[in-house]
């Protein structure tokens, strides 16, 4: 029994031994797996502040809507490397911390390649560390005090970058997009004619004269029409005390002036009309004879000269005071022509009869106020004549590319708004210079491609200037009248998936745009508005379906933007309306395309 308890007491101290001399090492072990974990959960965590840190960054690089966005960037990153802690607080990032350049996708192996470069750059790199040499320093250690290991450096990082992009834009070519420079309008809103007039010069012509009080370009003035009058045309504009318009009124006496008359006969050489001559183009008394009224209204604004005949006057007529047809001789020739050095006036269609009938018509849309229908015009303004009513008329009647080529690029609202944004759009698709494509497509009553108007449409291109090209050729009503928006998203779509250029790999992007309400049902054939809208909602997720990003854009008051709003909801984009007056929705809308020129998708390539 002896024997046995000794042995025992020799076995205990052995394991006391044992332990004693495993101590260390099972401290140490213990020390080892609480820091691991801990720097494990570290470096996790720095990998989701870098991840969060480069694609916040990377947003910021196509936006130049708000000043130097690689400026923008570096501070978004060291925003998200603060919000997005490691071990309980942010880190703070140095210059070197946030690397730009440019990142293509190599083909052969499908994965980007990245260089360093602060030119025009698509992709960041971020750099998040807790190390010696950092802002933030290295990460403490726990239990590793014990060996003398008081911290740890542990870093990650990440690179993302904007996916290049095949874009097209979808233009609303409806002949509504003239109606903020159109009469029809004064009444909400300070209507853009002044503009649109001085737009219509032709730069082919000689020197473009200008206002002598406010020194601004004016616009071509046709025979006695030698005055725009009041600067201004919104609400509360006085058209019946405007200089720049006359009231010839049919079968009543006019009281026009031989000072006003005979400005145009004078100044190519004629004189002056006799008071005879005068009281015959002021009386009303063949009025019933349309043809005779309007040539004595032309004849009243200086288009025509009467050759009378009465004595003392103008030569070559029967002396009378009728005013026949074989009695008078243009003195303005219409601007009909792709030159007009008479006016300096670009090529129009139309013609100095039409012209008179509008300005008499009781339902010209100037005359007309009808809100529910979109009418705020005046009845006074019939018989009124002078260069507003005139680039009215050119508006609602002389609309077209084969009927008047030369309103393409002119300032017809909300048109030149729009199409101004447009270019400031491809301005900043061009600066990126990140492998974007650009089409255009577009619609009125039926849709319009590549495909049936290869020579205003387009597929896509990385020519740029292409597309500026096309751009300035495109006008309201150039083609058709209506507004079918869901065919041009079926030709949108055409241009995006069926374009030589188009890519596989590149984010799918349609810009649609719109300033009215769908009215035409998708294959053109009606105007039905509850179908029209339901075919652009069916069009707007059939493109979605095919993996197609819609971003829609409204401009204007009669615009739909309940239906923009559902469009871009369904194609997983978003809207954006520009609303005021013309200078403050041309401003919006600059701003708009400039953020989308530059609004991509990201991803995280490292």
């Amino acid at each position: 029994m002896v024997r046995r308890y000794v042995r025992q007491r020799r076995r205990r101290g052995a394991v006391a031994v044992f332990v004693a001399v495993l101590i260390p090492l099972l401290v140490g072990m213990a020390a080892l797996a609480i820091d691991v974990g801990m720097l494990y959960n570290a470096r996790a965590e720095l990998q989701r502040s870098a991840d969060a840190a480069a694609l916040a960054a990377a947003s910021d690089l196509g936006d130049y809507s708000h000043g130097d966005p690689l400026v923008n960037a570096r501070n978004r990153a060291a925003q998200f490397t603060q919000l997005n802690q490691v071990m309980g607080s942010g880190v703070e990032l140095e210059e070197t911390d946030v690397v730009f350049g440019s990142a293509a996708m190599d083909l052969d192996t499908g994965r980007y390649t990245f260089y360093e470069t602060e030119v025009f750059p698509n992709a960041v790199r971020v750099r998040v560390r807790r190390t010696e040499n950092s802002p933030s320093g290295p990460i403490p250690t726990i239990m590793a005090r014990i060996f003398g290991n008081n911290s740890a450096n542990v870093a990650a990082q990440a690179t993302a970058v904007l996916v290049p992009r095949d874009i097209t834009f979808v233009i609303d070519l409806s002949t509504s997009h003239n109606d903020d420079s159109s009469l029809r309008n004064f009444k909400i809103m300070n209507i853009g004619n002044t503009e649109f007039w001085r737009s219509l010069w032709d730069p082919r012509m000689e020197e473009q004269s200008t206002d002598p009080e406010t020194g601004q370009y004016q616009g071509p003035f046709l025979g006695n029409m030698s005055a725009w009058g009041t600067a201004e045309t919104g609400p509360g504009w006085d058209f019946t005390s405007d200089p720049g318009l006359v009231r010839l009124a049919r079968g009543q006496y006019s009281s026009l002036s031989n000072d006003f008359v005979s400005q145009t006969l004078s100044a190519n050489g004629y004189g002056n009309y006799t008071s005879a001559e005068m009281s015959a183009i002021n009386s009303n008394q063949y009025d019933n004879d349309i043809s005779y009224y309007r040539r004595r209204v032309l004849v009243g604004l200086g288009i025509y000269r009467w050759k009378s005949g009465i004595s003392g006057g103008q030569s070559g007529g029967n002396g009378n005071s009728y005013i026949g047809a074989g009695e008078v001789e243009e003195m303005v020739p219409y601007p009909g022509s792709d030159m007009n050095p008479e006016t300096g006036h670009k090529h129009v269609g139309g013609s100095w009869d039409d012209f008179v009938d509008y300005c008499i018509n009781s339902n010209s849309s100037m005359c007309r106020y009808d809100p529910t229908n979109q009418y705020y015009g005046d009845a006074g303004l019939r018989y009124r004549f002078g260069m507003k009513t005139w680039v009215d008329y050119l508006q609602e009647r002389a609309y077209g590319q084969n009927v008047s080529p030369g309103l393409a690029n002119t300032l017809q609202q909300p048109w030149g708004a729009v199409a101004d944004a447009v270019q400031h759009c491809l301005t900043v698709v061009e600066d990126l210079d990140s492998d974007d494509r650009v089409g255009l497509a577009g619609y009125a009553t039926y849709g319009y491609g590549p495909s049936n108007r290869p020579n205003d449409m387009s597929w896509l291109t990385d020519d740029i200037n292409h597309i500026r090209g096309l751009m300035d050729n495109l006008q309201p009503g150039m083609w058709t009248t209506n507004t079918n928006i869901a065919a041009g998203i079926d030709h949108g779509v055409n241009v995006l998936l069926n374009s030589l250029q188009a890519r596989p790999n590149a984010s799918k992007v349609m810009l649609l745009l719109t300033d009215g309400i769908a009215n035409t049902i998708r294959n053109g054939s009606s105007w039905n508005v509850t179908q029209a809208k339901q075919d652009t909602k069916d069009a707007a997720n059939d493109a979605a379906m095919q993996g197609i990003r819609i971003y829609t854009i409204s401009v204007g008051a009669n615009a739909d933007v309940e239906l923009m709003e559902e469009v871009a909801e369904i194609g997983h984009g978003e809207h954006f309306h520009a609303a005021g007056y013309i200078d403050e929705y041309a401003s919006q809308l600059e701003d708009i395309f400039k953020k989308l020129g530059g609004k991509r998708p990201i991803i995280l390539i490292e």
